[in-house]
C-alpha cells in the first residue's frame, strides 16, 4: 500500500492585505494574506468542519436509547412506535 501527497506553496499578496471567506453546508474555512515589509508576505488560513455537531443533533442520545430498551424489555411502554 502507498500514497502520495503532493504540497505546493504560494506566496502571499505583496500588493494589499485581502482575504476570502467561504462556507458550504458541511465546513466554513477563511483565509487572510498581505504584505510585510517591503519584499515579505504573509498568509494564514483556517478551516473548521462541522459535521461533527450536525450529526450529534441527529442522533439520539445514548440514555434515551438506553431507557427505551430498559423499559421495552420490562414490558413498559414508552409512547413511541416499536
Amino acid at each position: 500500500m502507498s500514497s502520495v501527497l503532493n504540497i505546493e506553496y504560494r506566496e502571499g499578496s505583496k500588493e494589499r492585505l485581502q482575504g476570502q471567506v467561504n462556507a458550504s453546508m458541511t465546513d466554513f474555512s477563511g483565509l487572510c494574506e498581505g504584505p510585510i515589509g517591503e519584499n515579505g508576505s504573509s498568509s494564514s488560513g483556517h478551516d473548521k468542519s462541522y459535521l461533527q455537531y450536525i450529526k450529534n443533533m441527529l442522533v439520539l442520545p445514548r440514555k434515551f436509547i438506553q431507557r427505551s430498551m430498559m423499559c421495552r424489555s420490562a414490558g413498559v411502554s414508552t409512547g413511541t412506535a416499536a
